[in-house]
């Protein structure tokens, strides 16, 4: 609700929005969320099945992280598309490789590749897509890719956070899952944020490894919270 809050006060680039903006706007804030949300979804299913919860873990990330993958690199990008072309704000020549979908993507990747311009000048420009940097659309092309791992990689930390600290009194409880979903989530997407900032020199800083490099540090925590779940249960079953 924050996120469409923001979108409600800050206007669509100076015109008014359509349905299909909104639909746009609520898939990708929805595709954004559920990677993070499903931190909780591990804590619950631990709840729930206690040790018998990792296949479960893995079945819950892959549905949030497929169904996030869906939302932001198909539903809204294609809920853009549309809605520009419905407010005759752009056209097939300014926009020549459609929806910026993963295939669309890819189709602008090619082409950039085979026809770099030939003065040397790439462009981040919406309107100059001839122009962007192949490492620049490789980022767009990978950033829903790594969101949903991330989901699958955020739901085993929530079921190890949960096993680990199960036996705290609830207000230790709730803090220490707190720090251990800040930790994994929030310093993720900052060095996301970070490592794919738009401003990068991006004809020379490879898109993909700037992508899925802020991935490391969730998946240190997972490591290092199930080595401490699995040492824990040792202890315990002795």
């Amino acid at each position: 609700m924050l996120l469409l809050g923001f979108e409600f006060v800050g206007g669509a680039q100076g015109r008014s929005r359509s349905i299909l903006d909104w639909l746009g706007i609520v898939a990708r804030d929805l595709g954004f969320v559920l990677p993070f949300a499903a931190f909780a979804a591990g804590c619950r299913l631990h709840g729930v099945l206690g040790q018998r919860g990792a296949a479960d873990a893995l079945r819950a990330g892959l549905v949030a992280g497929v169904t996030a993958y869906l939302l932001v690199a198909v539903a809204e990008p294609l809920a853009q598309h549309a809605a520009l072309v419905e407010d005759g704000a752009i056209a097939s020549v300014s926009r020549p490789f459609g929806p910026e979908t993963p295939a669309g993507i890819l189709r602008n990747i090619r082409y950039v590749e085979e026809n770099p311009p030939a003065d040397g000048n790439y462009s981040l420009s919406v309107d100059h897509t001839e122009r962007t940097p192949p490492e620049w659309l490789r980022v767009m092309l990978h950033t829903p890719i790594v969101f949903a791992a991330f989901a699958v990689v955020n739901t085993f930390i929530g079921l190890w956070s949960g096993q680990l600290t199960s036996g705290l009194p609830p207000p230790v409880r709730r803090n220490a899952r707190l720090g251990a979903a800040w930790l994994g989530g929030v310093a993720f997407w900052a060095l996301l944020a970070w490592s794919t900032f738009y401003a990068r020199d991006w004809t020379a800083t490879s898109g993909t490894l700037a992508t899925w490099s802020p991935l490391a540090l969730p998946l240190a925590e997972a490591v290092a919270l199930w080595a401490w779940a699995r040492l824990a249960h040792a202890n315990a079953a002795r």
